[in-house]
């Protein structure tokens, strides 16, 4: 959103001391976070989550796991990946693993946007004594927070609609994330504590983190009016007789322009 756009618009005094609109923003409350990148591209996002996931259970203290993948398909790949692992782990009874790190029970849940809802309430539950791994698509990036989340696993993809004109159709496409996405994904990981994200985006960790801070541009998502199909909307323009709009959105009248 372009926040400076929308203050103009609502401005109705030429006199910008005296402006009638004014930009209010609320920082949320996060801990601190450390971000963690690969050095070389993966092969295939999808295994290197679980093995990420599986890392993670194996090395770190205990917290909840949230993993971002682009696609109910992948989540329940993953998750049988994942599942097949958590029966091994769960019977075993040796109670450190190599790392040192106590051995804790494993419970993996999905989290998508056409799973029954008595399934998707399942990710809010808290269990101290289970580590609980969440399979997600961006429905967890903005959309809810699910308590308890202490690592974050960025696939560094997700699926967008995109309009595409030699075949008259849109279609979603996996697209790589923009920087203001992963910073989202990388957020959950410090909403009740602190935490850790690890991004598989397959960039050079001095220019991910660049780029996360907004210093060079990245991977940025073009505006959604530019992945969309524009005839039904030109169309509704003609037929409400709204021929020409500048920069602020006032009509200009007998003018028919379309740039």
């Amino acid at each position: 959103m372009d926040a400076d756009f929308l203050k103009d618009f609502f401005n109705l005094s030429k006199d910008q001391t005296n402006s009638t609109s004014v930009i209010m923003s609320m920082r949320g409350r996060t801990h601190p976070i450390d971000i963690f990148y690969v050095q070389e591209p993966v092969p295939d996002y999808v295994q290197a989550t679980v093995d990420t996931v599986i890392k993670i259970h194996e090395n770190e203290p205990f917290g909840d796991v949230l993993a971002f993948l682009t696609s109910q398909e992948e989540i329940l790949s993953a998750l049988e990946s994942l599942q097949s692992y958590a029966q091994t782990n769960n019977q075993s009874n040796k109670s450190h693993f190599p790392s040192g790190i106590a051995r804790s029970t494993m419970t993996v849940l999905p989290m998508y946007g056409s799973l029954p809802y008595y399934r998707q309430i399942k990710v809010f539950q808290i269990d101290r004594n289970v580590r609980k791994v969440v399979l997600a698509t961006n429905i967890a990036e903005t959309s809810v927070t699910i308590p308890g989340i202490v690592y974050v696993v960025d696939s560094g993809f997700h699926k967008l609609p995109q309009y595409d004109v030699s075949l008259g159709l849109e279609l979603l496409r996996v697209c790589v994330v923009s920087r203001h996405n992963a910073v989202q994904r990388a957020g959950r990981a410090g909403r009740t504590s602190a935490g850790s994200a690890t991004a598989l985006a397959g960039t050079s960790p001095a220019r991910a983190a660049r780029s996360l801070h907004g210093v060079v541009s990245g991977h940025d998502t073009h505006a959604q009016q530019l992945q969309a199909e524009r005839d039904v909307v030109l169309r509704q323009l003609v037929e409400a007789a709204v021929h020409h709009w500048n920069r602020y959105g006032r009509a200009v009248k007998n003018t028919v322009r379309f740039d």
